[in-house]
């Protein structure tokens, strides 16, 4: 399962037309759902600049591209409920004690599904050098608000 920053950047084929509708700049997630909702693509040949492709589109993901089943692209304006990946990146993590865990470095995504599978925490530089950075399965989310994620009890 990719993790965001491993998606961004990727081109997206459309299946039927075999042309590159463009290149992931950022996700778009649904928090309260754990889901990737779309994609948002950045090209040159797209006329009004960034562009929307629902994720529930997404047939494969390899390793050099995402494929698409139809080029039905969304005006690149994203609804309220949804927030960009890059924004909820650093996101500092809390346990229901109150301790902070660390903040969220990354996400990890089920394709094609977009379900959001887990999050890499990351405990600073120093713990990220020594210890590696945590992995925390989105089913220990009890709340993800605007300031704080909280999570279940300890989580080690």
């Amino acid at each position: 399962m990719p993790r965001g920053r491993e998606i961004v950047g990727l081109p997206v084929i459309d299946l039927e037309q075999g042309e590159e509708l463009g290149r992931i700049q950022d996700l778009l997630c649904d928090p309260h759902r754990r889901l990737v909702n779309s994609l948002v693509l950045a090209s040159a040949k797209l006329p009004y600049g960034t562009r929307l492709v629902k994720f529930e589109q997404v047939q494969t993901q390899g390793a050099d591209a995402f494929a698409v089943s139809s080029s039905r692209l969304l005006a690149g304006i994203a609804p309220d409920n949804l927030v960009k990946w890059q924004k909820i990146k650093g996101t500092p993590i809390f346990n229901v004690q109150g301790s902070e865990i660390g903040t969220l470095e990354d996400i990890i995504v089920e394709v094609p599904s977009g379900k959001m599978e887990a999050m890499e925490v990351s405990g600073g530089l120093i713990s990220d050098i020594l210890d590696g950075r945590k992995t925390i399965g989105i089913d220990r989310v009890l709340t993800w608000g605007p300031d704080a994620i909280i999570v279940q009890e300890e989580v080690n």
